[in-house]
Parts: C-alpha cells; sequence; structure tokens
C-alpha cells in the first residue's frame, strides 16, 4: 500500500502542483514541482520510474487540458494521453543521486520532449510547455535566446541543481542555479522604433438562446453594434482590429460586405477584420484581411497553421465512420501558405490567428519577414467558462516576450488586451464582456537571439544529446571492461 502512494499518489499530487504553477502564474511552483519529480525518480528502478512518470505527466495533463472535455470526455483523456506518453522517454534515463550527468540528461530529455510535442503530430500541440509557467518570472528571458525549449532546459536544469536537500553539501550546485535565475534578470528591456494608436473591438458573448444557424450573423451584429457606438473613440486609432471569426462571408458576401463597409466608412480607418470565407477551391479559410475606408477588402492572411480537428480531420476516411461528432466539420479548411505581415498605417503587423499564438516557428517567420507588432486575432467562445481562455493568453505572453514584439490580442468573448514586448499586460478585457479600447502600442525593428538564428535552439539540443550520449556510451564500456573476465 505504501509503496503504491509512494510511486503514484505523490507523483500526481505532484504532477497537480505543476499545473497550479501554470493555473496561478507561479513561476517557483513549476521549479518546486519539478525538484520533487525528480527526488522521485533517483535510484529507481525502470518499472518503477515509468509508474512514477505515468502518474506525474497525468496528474499535470488531465486537469491542464480538461477544457478539451466541451469537445467530449474522450476526447480529452485521449488528448491527455498522447501528451504523457511523449514523457517515456524521461522514465528511460536512469537517474543516478548526485550525478551532474543525470540533471543534464533530465533537462536534455525534457527540453526534447518540448521540442518534439511542438511539431508532431498534425504540426505539434504546444500545450502545457513549462516557459508557460514561466511568464511572470525572470527565467522566461531565455525564450530570447532560444524560445520555450531552451527555458525548459534551463528551468528544469535549476530545479534539478536545488533538489538535494543538503543545502551546505551542494553549494556549487546551489550556485549555478542562482546564477541562472539571477541572469534572467539582467536581459535589457525591448526598445521600440515607433508606437501606434491601437483599437480592438471585442463583441461579446452570444446568448445560448440564439438559434445555432443564426449565431454568426449575432457575432457580426455586435462587432458592428460595438463598432458604430464607439466610433468617436475608435477614430482615434490608426487601425482598428476585430478578432477571428467575427465575421463569417461565406453567408450572404455580399450583404455582410456592405454592413462592414458602412461601418469601417464610419471610423473612417483601416480594419483588420477575422472571417470565414470560401477560398477558390470552395473549401472554407481561415482569414485576416485588412479593410480600407471606401475602397474595401484589400489584402489577406490565409491561416497556416490549422488546428487538427478543430479546423480539418486528420484521416477523415479511417476516423469519420467510427466517430460521428466528426460530422460537425463536414468540409475541411485550407491552410495558408506562409505571409502574415500586412502594411497598414505605416507599419508591418505580423498576424497570429488562434493556436498560431503558440507556434513560434511561424512567429519567427513574421519577424523574419518585418513585422514590428503582432496581432493576435482569436475566437474562444466554445471554451467560455473554461481555462483556456486564460492560458492561451498566457502563451501570448510568452510569445511577446521570445520575439520582443508588442502583441495585441483580440477575441470575440475574452480575453483581449495588450502585451508588450517585456510581458507586461494593459487594457485587459475580460470574458464575457463587450467593450472597445485604443491603445498606444509600441512597434520594435530588432530581432531576439532566437528569431535570428532559430536553427540554434535544435543545434543546442542535439549538441547536448551527442555529448550525453558519446559519455554514456564510454561509462558503459569502461563498466563492461571491469566486469568481464581476465584471460
Amino acid at each position: 500500500m505504501f509503496k503504491w502512494i509512494r510511486n503514484f499518489v505523490m507523483p500526481a499530487i505532484i504532477g497537480l502542483l505543476l499545473f497550479e504553477s501554470f493555473r496561478y502564474n507561479y513561476w517557483l511552483l513549476a521549479l518546486l514541482a519539478i525538484a520533487l519529480f525528480y527526488r522521485r525518480l533517483i535510484d529507481n528502478p525502470i518499472k518503477n520510474r515509468l509508474i512514477i512518470t505515468f502518474a506525474f505527466a497525468m496528474g499535470f495533463f488531465i486537469p491542464h487540458l480538461w477544457w478539451v472535455s466541451v469537445l467530449g470526455v474522450d476526447a480529452a483523456l485521449l488528448l491527455c494521453a498522447l501528451c504523457t506518453a511523449s514523457f517515456i522517454l524521461i522514465a528511460l534515463i536512469p537517474i543516478k543521486s548526485g550525478s551532474f550527468s543525470s540533471k543534464l540528461e533530465f533537462a536534455t530529455a525534457w527540453a526534447l520532449i518540448e521540442l518534439i510535442r511542438s511539431q508532431y503530430p498534425w504540426g505539434g500541440f504546444s500545450w502545457g510547455l513549462l516557459g508557460y509557467s514561466q511568464t511572470s518570472g525572470p527565467l522566461v528571458q531565455y525564450a530570447r535566446i532560444g524560445n520555450f525549449a531552451l527555458v525548459a532546459f534551463v528551468v528544469v536544469l535549476v530545479a534539478t541543481l536545488i533538489s538535494d536537500l543538503k543545502l551546505f553539501r551542494n553549494l556549487r550546485a546551489h550556485f549555478v542555479a542562482l546564477v541562472l535565475v539571477l541572469a534572467g534578470l539582467f536581459f535589457p528591456t525591448a526598445s521600440q522604433s515607433g508606437v501606434l494608436n491601437v483599437g480592438v473591438v471585442q463583441g461579446g458573448v452570444v446568448s445560448a438562446q440564439v438559434p445555432e444557424f443564426a449565431r454568426a450573423d449575432q457575432v457580426l451584429f455586435h462587432h458592428l453594434q460595438q463598432t458604430v457606438q464607439h466610433a468617436n473613440e475608435l477614430r482615434n486609432a490608426d487601425v482598428v482590429m476585430w478578432p477571428e471569426n467575427a465575421v463569417n462571408l461565406q453567408l450572404d458576401p455580399l450583404g455582410t460586405e456592405a454592413r462592414i463597409q458602412a461601418a469601417v466608412d464610419e471610423v473612417g480607418k483601416p480594419f483588420l477584420i477575422g472571417a470565414v470565407r470560401d477560398g477558390a477551391d470552395g473549401h472554407p479559410e481561415n482569414v485576416v484581411t485588412l479593410w480600407l475606408p471606401q475602397s474595401g477588402e484589400k489584402t489577406s492572411y490565409v491561416k497556416n497553421h490549422l488546428v487538427p480537428f478543430g479546423e480539418y480531420i486528420p484521416l477523415r476516411n479511417l476516423l469519420a465512420s467510427h466517430f460521428g461528432r466528426l460530422d460537425q466539420i463536414p468540409s475541411d479548411f485550407v491552410p495558408g501558405q506562409g505571409g502574415g505581415v500586412i502594411d497598414v498605417a505605416g507599419a508591418k503587423v505580423g498576424v497570429a490567428i488562434c493556436f498560431e499564438v503558440s507556434d513560434q516557428l511561424h512567429l519567427t517567420n513574421l519577424v523574419q519577414g518585418g513585422a514590428e507588432l503582432f496581432f493576435a486575432a482569436s475566437n474562444n467562445a466554445t471554451y467560455l467558462g473554461t481555462a483556456q481562455p486564460i492560458q492561451q493568453f498566457e502563451i501570448s505572453r510568452f510569445s511577446a516576450i521570445a520575439h520582443q514584439r508588442t502583441m495585441v490580442v483580440a477575441t470575440t468573448t475574452g480575453i483581449s488586451g495588450v502585451i508588450s514586448a517585456n510581458g507586461e499586460v494593459s487594457n485587459r478585457v475580460l470574458e464575457d464582456n463587450g467593450q472597445v479600447f485604443v491603445a498606444k502600442v509600441g512597434l520594435s525593428q530588432n530581432r531576439s537571439f532566437t528569431d535570428k538564428h532559430p536553427l540554434a535552439t535544435y543545434l543546442f539540443i542535439a549538441g547536448l544529446i551527442l555529448m550525453l550520449g558519446l559519455r554514456r556510451v564510454r561509462i558503459n564500456s569502461a563498466k563492461s571492461s571491469v566486469d568481464s573476465p581476465t584471460q
């Protein structure tokens, strides 16, 4: 009984502790959770490590990703299981007491897992990455050098270095941990190359009593209403931003365009508008389009990174016959191919739609394309009342810091706001509310190391894997030589 508590219940509680660090943005709590998890693995056989790791990962992912249950409890549990499976790599590493190389291997494995999870399968699922728990602490600044993978490596390494409770017997390890933490305080603040007055319209919640077929028009009505009512305020903006899915151009496109044009002309400023429209082949596209006074729609960005099982169905022919709910997405969205930087009001705005705020390669491409400001257009109405909007907003904070760009977030139902390149939040609009604000935001042309050299993190992790792998081969070879009988 005690063994079951030690190897399963306690690690699950530690995983829950890590979840709480994300939930309340307590960066130190994440360090504590990882340190406790690491101690559980020390000098344990692989069978115990597998059980401990499984319990820890599920203890974290189930509460962290439970918002997916609005689509079905089975969907949430399956996603949690897939995320947990990636942690098997950690369980395979033998952790030796007092071994610095074990700490390096543990931190490297964690960073590698996050790199894999961020890209595979189907473009990856970058939720629950360790860096997102660090947005209020000094260690997040390492994102400017090596993005989320380097932050994960440093956070885990610091946690393992402080995991030994014998404080005065491990002064060197604790000193290294302290230096890594303090170094994050000395990164220079982001520099500005200019400012832009940005208006944001959050339409607000559509009543649940509105029938499904009328909801898209009601969303549009809310954004038009907010825009017209606050036209005087929005005239102080250089550009006005509407969120993802604020407009459905598939239904009565001519009438919808006329209503939008009237609102844009009323304000007299360029708009960036999130919309759904039919592409050239008849399949839907998720876009942000530039709409100008008097002249209408000009240029658009088509979302590159579509959400699997949200905007398209992977393996549709195989899965559709077994899961009737997939019929809710009768037609797959078509992804865009690159782009995303829109010239408006004398500034270059890089667009990320919904989950793309977690796609660091997309954001790097925007910076390399000249983006001076990020615009995150999102629609979180499906997950209203869950932890998803808050989690996504913290991901946006992380991305703003990593790429040293102000992030303007516009959502249909919340959370909207402005995140500076240093991670400071202003003009935050909470869920449920319909609201408009105009904010003066900073533009930036400098590039962080992670944007100048996006492959550097991969090379760093690969170098660590090679170095640690060769070291383990040498140790095993030396051990085999000692154990072999003398001829």
